[in-house]
C-alpha cells in the first residue's frame, strides 16, 4: 500500500475520534461541516542501498473547513494531538515514525461562509514491505 493511500484508509477509520470528515483532493459539494481535504505535497523516499525505499519523508496539505470558528478549532487541535509527535501504524506496511507541522495559517471564503485553515504536515514513515 502506498503510504498516501495508507493514510487516506487511515483517516477514514478515525473519523469519529477526530471528529472531523476526511477527503483526498476535493470534497463533494454541499458537505457539512467540519470536513477537511488533503493532498500530497511532496514525497520524499530514501533509497537504501539495496535499492529499496524502506523508509522516506511526506509532506501533505490539510485544509479544515467549517462554519463556526470554534468547531474549526476542536477539529485541528484534535488532529495535531492525535497526529503531532507520534508514531502510528497508518496501516500493516506503513509507519509514521513522527510527524511536525509547518506553514499554518487561516482564511474565510465569503461565497460558502466557511473558516478555513490549512496546516501542511510532515511525516517521516517507515515502510514494511
Amino acid at each position: 500500500m502506498t503510504v498516501y493511500k495508507s493514510i487516506a484508509t487511515y483517516l477514514k477509520g478515525k473519523e469519529t475520534l477526530l471528529g472531523c470528515t476526511y477527503y483526498p483532493l476535493q470534497a463533494p459539494q454541499n458537505q457539512s461541516s467540519p470536513y477537511c481535504v488533503f493532498s500530497v505535497e511532496d514525497d520524499r523516499p530514501e533509497p537504501t542501498h539495496d535499492g529499496g525505499f524502506q523508509h522516506g519523508q511526506v509532506v501533505v496539505q490539510f485544509d479544515f473547513y467549517a462554519t463556526r470558528l470554534e468547531t474549526l478549532d476542536n477539529a485541528v487541535s484534535a488532529f495535531k494531538e492525535h497526529f503531532v509527535g507520534q508514531s502510528i501504524d497508518l496501516s500493516e506496511t506503513v509507519t509514521q515514525a513522527y510527524a511536525v507541522t509547518d506553514n499554518e495559517f487561516d482564511g474565510f471564503t465569503e461565497p460558502t461562509n466557511l473558516y478555513i485553515r490549512s496546516i501542511d504536515l510532515n511525516i517521516k514513515y517507515i515502510k514494511n514491505n
